[in-house]
């Protein structure tokens, strides 16, 4: 990989079943990013890193539903790894599904604050934090986070839908009878 290019990382575009109610996540590309969405120097290195290595292993964890053992791989990567943006937004998801709503709205705060201005990659960490503020009962909060999702990446399929459907729905609660 040659200096000026990010890797955002392969994420995951699978449907994940829990409580009976299917949610599925938002899927970030890899790609080379221009100096404009570039926000900190990137160093690059021929052999993959301790932390990386151990990314995949914990991306692997997750998608099996060991969210326990994915977790505690996760927490050694950002020890490796303090700035990685990835993990903590894997730990999001991972408090999302164990219905840890303040910690998993801590987690993709954290994760905004380290991953790059990419607009969809930032669009991705909103439209998943978006969904967990539904799951808790907030739709207010998630709205605000699929329109940000949706301006920040007009492709966002997963974001313009939720956001019309909340849109709708919240727009009909409203409306005197």
């Amino acid at each position: 990989m040659r200096q000026g290019q990010i890797l955002l990382g392969l994420f995951f575009g699978v449907a994940i079943f829990a409580g009976g109610c299917g949610r599925s996540y938002q899927t970030i590309q890899t790609r080379e990013a221009s100096p404009e969405t570039q926000s900190r120097p990137e160093t690059t290195n021929p052999a993959p890193s301790k932390a990386d290595s151990l990314q995949k292993i914990g991306e692997r964890q997750f998608h099996a539903g060991k969210y326990a053992l994915a977790s505690q791989t996760f927490y050694k990567v950002i020890i490796q790894s303090p700035d990685n943006w990835k993990a903590r937004y894997y730990l999001g998801l991972i408090s999302t599904e164990n219905g840890e709503f303040a910690v998993a709205e801590k987690w993709f705060e954290q994760s905004l604050t380290q991953a790059s201005y990419d607009g969809s990659t930032r669009s991705a960490i909103y439209t998943s934090r978006a969904q967990m503020y539904e799951l808790c009962g907030n739709p207010s909060r998630a709205l605000l986070d699929y329109r940000t999702a949706a301006n920040l990446d007009p492709q966002n399929q997963l974001a313009i839908e939720a956001l019309n459907r909340l849109s709708s729905s919240i727009g009909s609660a409203t409306q005197p009878k």
